[in-house]
């Protein structure tokens, strides 16, 4: 017998501080999610994501808050919309949702990102969802450029193939235990320069950076990146 598909689970990100609005990118996914519920009837949508921006000094709503706020104002009825809103990153969104869910006894459903970011909700899928949850990951399209595309595809193996070997090295599939331990004190488990080599890595794909022409390749860590935007992992 076929397991019904019991939840969606939509993944968070940033949101425009201004207008207190979805991004394009997450938008997207909240279109997707919303006409999936309808369509297929499943109980509820979990909106992930806590409380990571500022504006002027003062903290913003919850991620999962805007987003739940949206699929309201799109049509969907606030009882059929679940808040995870305790995490801070992508790694938190799988464990404190794993959570709720395993409370909840609901073991089975989707989630859903954008097509860019499947490789790190794949990862985060098979290494924090414990034995007995059975989810797909389900993209929607994103509407990007193409010199996006190429910075997510960089910054997603940056996380995926190069942090998180170093991060979850050791843990065992499901102990959120573990993880959120890790969570608490992440700097000790990521590579030595990680947060340099990132911003290294955003300077140079983020279209309007002046680059020090002097400036050496940087030869340690994930890659090293050239004057001439040349990858060499």
């Amino acid at each position: 017998m076929v397991k019904k598909e019991k939840v969606i689970i939509v993944l968070g990100t940033a949101f425009k501080k201004k207008s207190l609005e979805p991004r394009p990118l997450l938008r997207e996914r909240l279109d997707f999610a919303a006409s999936e519920f309808k369509k297929d009837n499943y109980l509820k949508i979990f909106c992930c994501g806590g409380k990571t921006q500022s504006f002027k000094g003062k903290p913003l709503p919850s991620e999962a808050k805007i987003m739940k706020k949206y699929l309201v104002k799109i049509g969907m009825s606030p009882k059929d919309i679940l808040c995870e809103e305790r995490s801070t990153n992508t790694i938190g969104n799988f464990v404190y949702v794993s959570r709720i869910l395993k409370e909840k006894k609901m073991f089975n459903g989707i989630i859903v990102t954008n097509k860019a970011f499947w490789k790190r909700a794949h990862f985060l899928e098979n290494q924090v969802f414990e034995k007995g949850f059975d989810f797909k990951i389900i993209t929607c399209k994103d509407n990007m450029g193409k010199n996006l595309k190429k910075w997510i595809h960089f910054s997603e193996s940056f996380w995926s193939d190069y942090c998180y070997s170093f991060f979850f090295d050791g843990v065992k599939k499901g102990d959120t235990k573990e993880i959120m331990k890790r969570l608490k004190n992440k700097e000790k488990y990521y590579p030595p320069n990680y947060r340099e080599d990132y911003i290294h890595l955003n300077h140079k794909f983020f279209f309007r950076y002046n680059t020090n022409k002097n400036s050496k390749p940087r030869e340690h860590g994930f890659y090293a990146i050239n004057d001439n935007n040349k990858i060499k992992k």
